[in-house]
């Protein structure tokens, strides 16, 4: 009962030639694009190789994203500092991690912020001596604020922003947001203070009671007290002049857009390095299609 198999050479053949139609006209087109291109196809069996060829290029490009994947995993604390905001209900909310420790430093809600916001911010941190040494954020407009990059360059603070449109640049911060969104939800306060106090009430209950996989199932607040921050080997002042000499000489291979800030990021990652402050870790190079069927 039912319809008879098709025949192997049939199979092979059918996923042959929608192979070849995806490698014309991209990954992305559906079974009835490759239907119309293969007219004499069965359906079913068109279907069944788009479904074959898709799971196994996904397994690929999972494989080679691995093998190619650089991440800086820095090892004192206080050193480098990503900041992002996002928005929930009528709340606009800024916060502030720790790329070593994954503990949250500061957060704020109420309207977006402006560079003056984002000034008073900084200061606060330097005021209970934890204003990092690199500064991590993407680019909205009061990140990139005139103001804010003075404030940077008197205080001797490393602006370490992401490529435009990138957001794995700046992925600690972009997680630190999406575990805020799931922890805390805003909406029902009634003024902006109110929702800064609850964001506050969050962040630190987050910092001394959330196990971190990652790091050892360790909570952020046992993280910060075990590691040495970076003032106990480095100085501002030095590491400063080193990062910022070399960003400038990235800048000057004539390159401009996303290659130009590549290029300043790794220099900063490698002064991180230099300093004995992070690592690199990378994949392995070695191709591996994965699991395919």
């Amino acid at each position: 009962m039912g319809r008879p198999a098709f025949a192997p050479t049939t199979r092979w053949r059918a996923l042959l030639d929608v192979r070849r139609i995806l490698r014309s006209f991209g990954w992305d087109i559906g079974w009835l694009t490759v239907s119309r291109l293969l007219p004499t196809v069965p359906t079913m069996l068109v279907q069944h190789s788009l479904q074959a060829l898709k799971i196994r290029h996904r397994a690929d490009l999972r494989a080679r994203a691995k093998a190619n994947r650089k991440s800086l995993h820095v090892l004192t604390s206080q050193t480098v500092m990503g900041q992002d905001a996002y928005q929930q209900a009528p709340f606009h909310a800024e916060v502030v991690k720790d790329f070593a420790n994954l503990r949250y430093e500061a957060a704020a809600a109420g309207v977006p912020a402006n560079s003056a916001d984002i000034v008073n911010g900084l200061e606060s941190l330097k005021l209970i001596g934890r204003l990092p040494l690199v500064w991590a954020t993407d680019n909205g407009s009061a990140y990139r604020a005139d103001e804010v990059r003075r404030y940077l360059v008197d205080n001797m603070v490393v602006d370490y922003p992401s490529r435009r449109h990138t957001p794995p640049d700046n992925a600690p911060t972009e997680r630190c947001v999406r575990e805020m969104k799931s922890a805390c939800s805003l909406g029902d306060e009634p003024s902006p203070l109110d929702a800064t106090i609850v964001l506050a009430h969050k962040m630190r209950l987050l910092n001394s009671s959330l196990p971190r996989r990652s790091r050892g199932f360790m909570t952020a607040n046992q993280l910060d007290s075990s590691m040495l921050p970076w003032y106990c080997s480095v100085d501002r002042a030095d590491f400063f002049n080193a990062a910022t000499g070399a960003k400038r000489l990235a800048a000057c291979n004539g390159s401009s857009g996303h290659k130009a800030r590549k290029a300043e990021r790794e220099a900063v990652e490698r002064t991180l390095v230099g300093f004995g402050l992070a690592k690199l870790d990378r994949g392995d190079g070695c191709f591996a299609p994965g699991n395919r069927k």
